[in-house]
């Protein structure tokens, strides 16, 4: 019974990925990238995210790391 179990959650699992590729694909087929509206909206998004990247990782994200690494070094693990 538990090996029953396990193969419906994974198939429910991968259902539930399918389902959302499936919904991702007909979003893309049938949006109207002819229009302008879609396209500048899209490349509005993606200077949006490189800003966010440029801004927010390098300076932020980074150091946070760096900051990190030097505690953990420091810090007993005992």
């Amino acid at each position: 019974m538990e090996m029953i179990s396990k193969v419906r959650d994974w198939w429910n699992d991968e259902w539930r990925k399918f389902f959302y590729l499936l919904i991702a694909f007909l979003f893309f087929y049938y949006a109207p990238l002819e229009g302008g509206k879609v396209v500048e909206a899209l490349s509005a998004g993606l200077a949006l995210l490189q800003d966010y990247a440029r801004k927010h990782v390098l300076t932020c994200l980074v150091p946070a790391f760096f900051i990190a690494g030097a505690i953990a070094v420091f810090v007993k693990k005992d």
